[in-house]
């Protein structure tokens, strides 16, 4: 009973990433270094994935905790371990993908052109569940509910958008389009949104 109030409470925790987390700069870590080596995978052995690859850009934090953010990246569904004959390799999965796309567009520092991005989309009732999911995920990514089928955000986030799209791995029916727009009315209250959401 214990052990599945704790599987539980891991499950839980590992549904959402804080940015500035050790978990976050981990997976991070994890992207990144899959993305140097110009594979999909990153080859895992404690000898030369822990303590040269990763433990050096993370070598403040004790490596008890670098293995529990590991677990709770695995756990959540963030990376995945496979067996191969070279031994095991750590893939990165679409959540995991995700992650990494929002934390480093939040990451950059931004300054705003005075121009909007929107996203309004018209999908059918047939497809409430993918309607749905959209518009949690826009929310999660940071974009913010103008009305029901039209999102915000004050950056440049057109590359975001079409990667996050596809890694979202449904097939939306009916019609998606990103607007640049010059002046919303009135835009106050958004501003005052994303500013907190920067700080």
């Amino acid at each position: 009973m214990i052990m599945k109030k704790n599987k539980r409470k891991i499950n839980k925790r590992a549904r959402v990433l804080k940015a500035g987390s050790i978990t976050a700069k981990l997976l991070l870590t994890i992207g990144k270094k899959i993305k140097e080596i110009g594979e999909n995978f990153l080859e895992f052995s404690p000898d030369s994935f822990w303590y040269p690859d990763i433990a050096r850009s993370l070598y403040t934090i004790a490596p008890k905790k670098i293995y529990a953010s590991y677990h709770v990246l695995k756990n959540g569904g963030y990376i995945k371990e496979k067996e191969t004959r070279k031994g095991k390799v750590i893939y990165l999965t679409d959540k995991g993908k995700m992650e990494i796309l929002k934390n480093e567009f939040w990451k950059e520092k931004k300054k705003w052109d005075g121009k909007w991005r929107i996203i309004i989309f018209d999908i059918p009732e047939n497809s409430r569940k993918h309607r749905n999911f959209l518009r949690r995920k826009l929310q999660w990514f940071g974009f913010r509910e103008l009305q029901k089928s039209v999102w915000i955000i004050p950056y440049d986030a057109r590359r975001e958008f079409k990667e996050f799209l596809k890694l979202c791995n449904i097939k939306l029916e009916g019609d998606v389009r990103y607007l640049v727009v010059e002046k919303v009315d009135p835009a106050i209250i958004f501003k005052d949104h994303f500013k907190n959401e920067k700080e």
